[in-house]
């Protein structure tokens, strides 16, 4: 889990080198209908604006997603930051078919999962699980530490995860923004609340 949110943020592939290198591109499952437009309709938010990074990736030598989609979003009136959502189809890795069990379980014992002294506001940052179609998905804070020894940080990465329709990936989504201050911020758990309703919108247009 260490430098969880550089990988999220730092994990990159060019398609072609995917497509041409490993096994699991035989995929059906793809991204090509989340859009900028697609997440502003989710969002249902008029107040703020959507913008998809469409920055080239570079090539990675060790792909683990088959697609990325990262979209910015701020504020209409004074362009200020808002978030950052990420929206992945992975194979393996942290995100994967078998390493978001783990994650899940790394991100529960940091928040002091079954722990007496645990407080409310680390227990609601557990998440939830739910259910699309028979399949169990899940949402969860990952607690990331920036920095090292005393000036290590940590920061709030609400996420949400369910396999995909065909078995092969993850769908995930990942949110990121200043707003999301800490564990216990209100603004966690709906962070926690959008992330499934991103998913839940993403999986119903996701071809198969």
């Amino acid at each position: 889990m260490r430098h969880l949110l550089q990988w999220f943020i730092g994990l990159s592939l060019t398609a072609a080198t995917f497509f041409g290198a490993n096994p699991c591109a035989a995929a059906e499952v793809n991204l090509s209908r989340v859009d900028a437009k697609f997440i502003s309709a989710v969002l249902a938010r008029p107040d703020l604006e959507v913008i998809e990074d469409t920055t080239p990736l570079t090539t990675w030598d060790d792909p683990q997603c088959q697609e990325r989609r990262k979209f910015d979003v701020q504020q209409h009136e004074n362009q200020v930051p808002y978030a950052s959502y990420w929206v992945w189809l992975c194979h393996t890795g942290v995100l994967g078919v078998d390493g978001f069990d783990e994650t899940v379980a790394q991100a529960l014992q940091n928040l002091g999962h079954g722990d007496p002294d645990q407080t409310a506001p680390a227990r609601a940052a557990e998440g939830w699980s739910f259910d699309i179609g028979g399949r169990r998905g899940r949402t969860i804070t990952v607690i990331n530490m920036i920095g090292s020894g005393q000036s290590a940080s940590p920061y709030v990465v609400p996420t949400a995860g369910i396999r995909s329709r065909d078995a092969t990936l993850n769908l995930a989504v990942v949110v990121g923004g200043a707003h999301i201050a800490f564990v216990g911020d209100p603004s966690n758990i709906e962070a926690l609340k959008t992330a499934e309703k991103i998913l839940r919108a993403t999986d119903a247009v996701t071809p198969r």
